[in-house]
């Protein structure tokens, strides 16, 4: 049993990985000091439980100590550090590592080929943690200090590529990229890399041919995440179609290509079921995609494109307080800090919902992150300009509320104009509401003498007001007097006649 177990533990078959495990388990109830057997099935269950393969790993440690009273092997310890990791245990994660490394130097005298690969296993796993602490400078060091002894090491190369790239380092990254290609020309998540770096930028042709390449590679042909990518690339390009039908309805056709191929070879796989929704919602199919969306949620909760989906059915529909609500939820669960796409989302979301407090509010906390963004900088433009406009029209408005308002209608004003010669593709939408601003503006000291007027009246309402409450209270405080001097005038009275009758 237990080498049956052992045979198909490293099967690639999930069919018989199970059986293995099954197997081993059994195993591990008939001889529960069997150490092998525990590690076995703790490396089967690295796949599917990492908590079940923690457990197993903790059991065959404990009885390599106690039992055997052997060192536990830096390779146990590697893979304890790395579900640790997995588990977002960084601690536990990175004293498991360092006392692997450890053990693997002194272990190398005996032999040195097999403990130093697994000390640069453990190295690049390290370099991982760091990167996952925030501490990048040593993380950087641990990946270069890998290169130096083993300039082959693609993954080296690539997550450099992905640091630099997160630290707004772009062609930093991409010649980290390419680098990894010089060793391995065919390494599809190289090309994956330099394709997604297109796409931040929104340059659509060279993604495509970094990800058409990978697919034109017989050992990738089916790869899911090129197939998936292409499928967003026809997407995000359908918004630029305009008019053009037979475009917009070529570019559905071939997103949805895309999704299905991935469907047919893994018909669980949410980010294509995900990418038919969105196909299905930009043909007005709403209730189709709601539907797919709200399976893929049920499927895992821990997808954020799919939460952001369904706000976006909201909106279409029309229901604000429940998209609001959608992308609240979003930001709380998936992003520690100000997103500014999802932000951005929650911004429109409020406009649309006639909540122009709410959506200045929600648009200033994305400009902090990112002040250089027109097309931020100009939907804070337009809310301010309709916030300024709503207030000004409503003639009950304070002087103080009104004063604010033309302020923000000067700055909206500003921004337009600024838009207007810096706007990219928005120049002559910005010159336009410039203009409106201005003619805003124009009306403004009508406004502010109206609100002023209106608050010198309501002064003096407050004034007459007041000094009717003083008149009723000295009014009042005067009967109080009154009432108190008689009842004291029949108190001595009353004290008088006593006196005499006595």
């Amino acid at each position: 049993m237990k080498i049956l177990g052992s045979l198909y533990a490293n099967s690639s078959s999930q069919s018989k990985r199970d059986i293995a495990k099954n197997h081993l388990r059994k195993v591990t109830e008939q001889f529960p000091d069997d150490v092998e057997a525990w590690i076995e099935l703790a490396q089967i269950l690295e796949q599917s439980d990492l908590n079940a393969a923690l457990n197993a790993y903790g059991t065959a440690t404990r009885i390599l100590k106690e039992k055997v009273q052997a060192d536990i092997p830096p390779e146990i310890l590697n893979n304890v550090g790395a579900l640790h990791y997995r588990l977002g245990n960084l601690e536990e994660a990175r004293k498991n590592l360092e006392e692997s490394l450890a053990r693997s130097k002194a272990d190398a005298l005996h032999d040195s080929v097999y403990y130093n690969s697994i000390a640069v296993t453990t190295t690049y796993n390290l370099a991982r943690l760091n990167e996952a602490l925030c501490i990048f400078d040593k993380a950087e060091k641990l990946y270069k200090d890998i290169l130096k002894e083993h300039p082959n090491y693609v993954d080296c190369y690539l997550r450099l590529g992905c640091m630099a790239r997160d630290k707004g380092q772009i062609y930093e990254a991409s010649d980290w990229f390419k680098d990894a290609l010089r060793i391995n020309n065919e390494h599809p998540d190289a090309w994956s890399l330099l394709g997604n770096l297109h796409l931040a930028k929104m340059e659509w042709g060279p993604g495509q041919k970094k990800f058409e390449r990978i697919l034109k590679n017989p050992t990738t042909s089916t790869d899911a995440y090129s197939l998936i990518a292409l499928g967003n690339i026809w997407l995000q390009t359908l918004h630029q179609s305009g008019k053009d039908k037979d475009r917009e309805k070529r570019h559905q056709d071939r997103a949805l290509a895309m999704y299905k191929q991935v469907l047919r070879n893994d018909p669980k796989n949410i980010w294509a079921a995900n990418g038919i929704g969105a196909v299905l919602a930009h043909k007005g199919c709403v209730n189709e995609a709601r539907d797919i969306f709200a399976q893929v949620r049920e499927a895992t909760a821990e997808f954020c494109d799919v939460w952001l989906n369904i706000a976006h059915i909201y909106v279409e529909q029309k229901q604000f307080v429940s998209a609001i609500q959608m992308y609240e939820n979003c930001l709380r669960k998936f992003y520690k800090y100000h997103h500014v796409e999802v932000l951005q989302y929650l911004g429109r979301a409020y406009f649309k919902a006639g909540k122009l407090k709410e959506a200045k509010l929600t648009l200033l906390k994305a400009r902090r992150v990112a002040p250089q963004d027109t097309v931020l900088l100009y939907n804070i433009a337009l809310v301010l300009q309709r916030l300024a406009t709503q207030i000004l029209k409503d003639e009950k408005s304070t002087l103080t509320t009104v004063l604010q308002a033309v302020h923000e209608l000067g700055l909206s004003h500003k921004y337009f104009q600024y838009l207007s010669a810096h706007g990219d593709r928005m120049e002559q939408l910005a010159e336009a509401e410039a203009r409106r601003c201005q003619d805003l503006l124009s009306q403004a000291q009508y406004h502010v003498a109206r609100a002023r007027r209106l608050d010198e009246e309501e002064k003096m309402l407050r004034r007459k007001q007041e000094e009717e409450r003083q008149a009723f209270k000295m009014r009042q405080t005067e009967e109080q007097r009154k009432l108190e001097e008689m009842r004291r005038q029949k108190e001595e009275e009353m004290f008088a006649k006593t006196s005499r009758i006595c």
